[in-house]
């Protein structure tokens, strides 16, 4: 089981931001002080950027260097990270207007530090050939959610190309997505 404090500072409403990247960075620390003091192999901290645009550069400066911190047992490996990424046109557009020096939206996330073999990227619908080419190489991990609202992101041809995936699927409460069917039809012919 993973535990995070999601990490916003600008663009996200007031029950889920930080006052400062300080005070965003502070409470990571503490929760990842507090979840290791357990000393259980079945509880992990997880660096949570919610998105890009909702964290400002100092923010994710101070996570990137966080994540490559030496860690502290009993997990071995470098913190895990989990952020949205590409989910839809809107979003993107937005972080690259905030982003403005970075290449892509995946580049904001290598550039900071925070893409790598521990990471795990939610959405990717509307990645990049190029973006695409970065994650892999990261080593990082994508999970896509298959709410058709935000489109269908080419899931087989990221198998294909190696990268590694999950695939989750709308609750069945959910009445406003397709159903699972449907869905795994989307992904097969996609």
């Amino acid at each position: 089981r993973q535990h995070s404090v999601q990490n916003p500072d600008r663009n996200t409403p007031a029950s889920y931001l930080d006052r400062t990247h300080t005070d965003s960075l502070a409470n990571s620390r503490s929760m990842i002080s507090y979840v290791n003091s357990l000393n259980s192999v079945l509880l992990r901290p997880i660096l949570t950027p919610r998105f890009a645009l909702s964290c400002t550069d100092d923010l994710l400066s101070g996570l990137g260097k966080l994540a490559a911190e030496a860690p502290a047992t009993p997990h071995p490996a470098r913190l895990p990270i989990q952020t949205h990424i590409s989910e839809n046109t809107a979003e993107i557009l937005l972080t690259a207007s905030l982003f403005p020096a970075h290449a892509s939206y995946a580049a904001v996330y290598d550039d900071f530090g925070l893409l790598g073999l521990t990471t795990i990227l939610a959405h990717g619908c509307h990645l990049s050939d190029t973006e695409l080419v970065l994650v892999k190489k990261a080593g990082a991990g994508i999970s896509h959610c298959f709410n058709l609202r935000s489109g269908v992101a080419r899931v087989g041809e990221w198998i294909d190309e190696g990268v590694k995936v999950a695939a989750s699927f709308p609750s069945s409460s959910d009445t406003k997505s397709p159903s699972k069917p449907i869905i795994l039809n989307k992904m097969k012919n996609n």
